[in-house]
């Protein structure tokens, strides 16, 4: 199988324009195109073959473009994963392993500090803050794609998260 040919393309040339040679002029068979064409399509057999032959390849060709895709998504998931285990590598090196469990879980609470909010749910799009003579208020606004936005109510009390309010 050549893979610079299109299979796809060259069976419904075949179909078209078999009798006449030009699949074969198309995959590059001059000689054969040329026979076929003093021969219509050799007879009508080599007609009928080519058609069996180029559907053949074309099922193939089909087959390993699906195989290399399979192996692109599994490449791609992957490293995903070795990212995921670089970001809790990183995770565990700056909090226990508790906390770390809360951030992958998005389980904000009571006493975390603002970093641990920001590993949880990443930078806010937008964020409001509304500081007080004890308290500090942030409301932070996060998108979800396809779900729309979200706000997340967090008042600081000494750098410490006092209260928590999930607005989805």
């Amino acid at each position: 199988m050549k893979k610079d040919i299109n299979y796809e393309v060259a069976f419904i040339v075949s179909i078209i324009g078999g009798m006449l040679g030009i699949d074969r002029f198309y995959v590059g068979d001059i000689g054969l195109g040329i026979l076929k064409l003093f021969t219509a399509g050799g007879f009508f057999v080599w007609y009928i073959t080519d058609i069996i032959k180029f559907n053949k390849l074309r099922i193939e060709q089909r087959i390993e473009q699906n195989k290399l895709s399979d192996e692109e998504r599994e490449k791609r998931r992957k490293e995903e994963l070795e990212k995921e285990e670089q970001k809790k590598r990183l995770l565990l090196s700056k909090y226990s392993p508790e906390i770390v469990a809360r951030i992958q879980l998005k389980k904000p609470a009571i006493g975390d500090t603002f970093d641990i909010i920001k590993e949880m749910f990443g930078n806010p799009v937008k964020y409001d803050k509304e500081e007080t003579a004890k308290t500090t208020k942030y409301t932070l606004k996060y998108y979800e794609g396809q779900k729309g936005s979200y706000k997340l109510v967090i008042e600081l009390k000494d750098d410490l998260v006092s209260k928590i309010t999930d607005k989805r």
